[in-house]
């Protein structure tokens, strides 16, 4: 009863939100529903009229075509394909509302997940606020507008499958996501590798073939089933037109290459670290070389790359594109231009990495017949968040236009590991503190980066405070309610280094949020500076907040990989 009171609790909180600024995805996903619902299906992804174009898999579609009928009870031009920015009182409770439909999927999810792996029920509760109500997502879905929580729902429902050992329906659901939306495609590696084991190589050493087999079979037939159902609309389309345009278009919107490398600055990646390098190079180029021959020689260098690939062309890089909310084609000025076959090789390099160290720590890995049936569950569970995070992990730090929404897949499923882990370590033994400690703060850092990298994202002045409020609260209900374990309780210099760079992003934020608002009528000369920084690098705050994070991404990444 006591979850459900949570539950409630965060639904008004919620529904507070519901007048907080939308940012463009709002609009985004209302002409979704306008056009699922005006136009055939055979035009959903053809339709260009306007810039918010479906790119989102079929699955997705048909999710949006039947909240786009139910919308129709509240307010018919919710799905008027010839309105533009459309944000009515009824349109904006019915799409708010929508989300919290969402959030609601998520907490049974949540909580048939929990009651799978038996967590205890302190622990359960934590679990469910500290997921519902975390910041970054309440950022993503509640005030910018997305539908994380029904796609982090299935996921969960996957995760308890997965559980119960039964593999075939933890792939039919896992499916159902990636067919909502293919970021989810970031799983894939870890699914792969752990079916790989679990269903091939482990009934193999235990000489269960007929399991094998049967394993095999459910999974690629659920796997197919739910691939033939999101795509035969279209398969029987392409059958009458004879030919395959429709599967050409859809993917063309699902991975639009000609984006370029970032979706935006904010991203904090190692390509942000890579983007500020090549500022850095260019603008030293244009205002130091002179003096510095070196910086010429390196410049020229990287340029003279640069001219022999046919497919150069000067961009806007060096102007600070991409900060407008609408995804854009951003390069370099000095550095290589990086295309997606190459961050492809970068990312399946670490995917192998990845599968050697996994199949080399189960062939190591020494088995135990007195673990009862509830702890050998937590344990392969923990086995198989561990493959997700750090297989999400690759994506996110080398992908090819990626969103700083991804980040939000590793945060989340951090967030599971931990409570998970920490309830079946026993703190009095001396030879877990030090571990328990480790894993508090790397994943102290984690949940902080998932919340960090989603802030930028509510950037109206009149909602700074709202946005401060949630991330302040969440970031000391973690450090109370989550990490109050072992000697990271006593560890007070830790928690304070760590409150110190949580203000530093905030006063970094507060540069992103204001910088189009500053009175710089005042004669104060900061303000001054500030405008005249802003006027020459108008990518500068964003930049530095993004790379600022950054850094702590690729420590994380390095230590995931140890």
């Amino acid at each position: 009863m006591i979850d459900f009171v949570i539950l409630l609790i965060i639904i008004i909180l919620k529904i507070f939100l519901f007048k907080t600024s939308f940012s463009t995805d709002f609009e985004v996903h209302r002409n979704w529903k306008a056009i699922t619902n005006s136009l055939p299906i055979s035009e959903w992804y053809f339709y260009s009229k306007n810039k918010w174009t479906l790119d989102y898999p079929p699955l997705f579609a048909y999710f949006e075509f039947i909240l786009g009928k139910l919308s129709k009870l509240f307010d018919e031009d919710i799905t008027n394909l010839n309105k533009f920015n459309y944000s009515s009182n009824a349109c904006i409770i019915f799409m708010r509302s929508t989300v919290l439909l969402g959030d609601l999927f998520l907490f049974f999810s949540l909580k048939n997940f929990c009651k799978i792996i038996n967590l205890n029920f302190n622990r359960y509760l934590i679990l469910i606020f500290s997921i519902l109500f975390n910041s970054g997502l309440v950022i993503v879905d509640n005030i910018h507008f997305q539908y994380n929580g029904i796609l982090f729902g299935l996921l969960f429902i996957s995760f308890g499958f997965i559980a119960k050992k039964q593999y075939a329906l933890g792939a039919i659901f896992y499916t159902i996501c990636l067919c909502m939306k293919h970021i989810f495609i970031y799983f894939a590696p870890a699914y792969f590798i752990f079916y790989f084991y679990y269903i091939i190589i482990n009934n193999i050493k235990k000489k269960k073939f007929k399991k094998l087999i049967i394993n095999i079979i459910l999974t690629g037939l659920g796997i197919f089933s739910i691939l033939l159902i999101s795509f035969l609309p279209f398969i029987i389309i392409s059958f009458k037109l004879k030919n395959i345009s429709q599967f050409i278009q859809i993917k063309e919107r699902l991975f639009p290459l000609n984006r370029g490398l970032l979706h935006t600055y904010w991203a904090p990646n190692f390509w942000a670290l890579y983007s500020l390098l090549d500022k850095i190079l260019y603008f030293s180029n244009n205002n130091l070389s002179h003096k510095f021959n070196i910086i010429k020689k390196i410049c020229d260098f990287f340029l003279k790359f640069k001219e022999q690939n046919s497919n150069y062309k000067r961009n806007t890089s060096s102007k600070g594109a991409g900060n407008k909310g609408v995804s854009q084609e951003t390069g370099f000025d000095i550095l290589p231009d990086i295309n997606m076959k190459t961050t492809n090789i970068i990312i399946m390099t670490f995917i192998v990495i990845l599968y050697m160290k996994y199949l080399y720590t189960k062939s190591n890995e020494k088995k135990s017949k007195n673990k009862i049936k509830a702890r050998k569950i937590k344990e392969k569970i923990k086995e198989f968040l561990q493959l997700c995070i750090i297989s999400c992990f690759i994506f996110f730090n080398f992908g090819y236009q990626v969103h700083e929404k991804a980040f939000l897949n590793i945060s989340i499923l951090t967030i599971l590991y931990y409570l998970i882990l920490v309830n079946n370590v026993e703190i009095k033994d001396k030879k877990y503190i030090t571990y328990t400690d480790d894993i508090t703060s790397f994943a102290l850092i984690i949940i902080f980066i998932g919340t960090s990298a989603q802030m930028p994202l509510v950037n109206d002045p009149k909602d700074y405070l709202v946005k401060i409020g949630l991330v302040i609260f969440y970031y000391f209900f973690c450090l109370i309610a989550i990490f109050n374990k072992g000697d990271f309780n006593s560890d007070w210099e830790t928690k304070f280094v760590f409150t110190i760079i949580f203000l530093i992003v905030i006063f970094l934020d507060f540069f992103i949020t204001f910088q189009n608002s500053f009175d710089f009528d005042l004669n104060i000369s900061f303000l001054k500076h500030l405008e005249k920084l802003y006027e020459r690098y108008p990518f500068i705050f964003l930049m530095t907040y993004s790379c600022f994070i950054s850094i702590f991404v690729q420590n994380i990444f390095i230590l995931l990989l140890i």
